[in-house]
């Protein structure tokens, strides 16, 4: 038996347009796009490729996917912020401490700046 009983969970979720257009508004440098969720670590230049032409793929990662499907779930809006530090296929593996402090910083000024756009 399983306690929520059996459910098909959505494929995409979108963004509000008013939430949509006050962090363009606020952060125009920002890229909004397709997140794809997986359960592997995307190492492959021609799959990362692939996953580009096939969904319009901005970046892959192995989390959001759940957050917004328990957000949908609960009625809660969500927003899946990604800052990048590598791509696919080109050494990712030999991620630099600096690389990955970057992209620490550069997550939390985005956030910081809209939770400062949305409230």
């Amino acid at each position: 038996e399983i306690p929520m009983g059996l459910q098909k969970n959505k494929a995409e979720f979108v963004l509000d347009s008013v939430i949509k257009e006050k962090i363009n508004t606020s952060l125009p440098d920002v890229r909004m796009g397709t997140i794809l969720t997986g359960d592997v670590f995307l190492q492959c230049q021609e799959t990362r490729k692939e996953l580009y032409e096939k969904f319009g793929a901005q970046a892959v990662e192995m989390e959001g996917g759940a957050i917004a499907q328990v957000a949908e779930q609960f009625g809660i809006p969500a927003i899946v912020v990604r800052c990048l530090s590598d791509l696919a296929g080109a050494n990712g593996h030999k991620l630099s401490s600096t690389s990955l402090k970057k992209a620490a910083k550069s997550s939390f000024e985005t956030v910081q700046s809209i939770l400062n756009a949305l409230l």
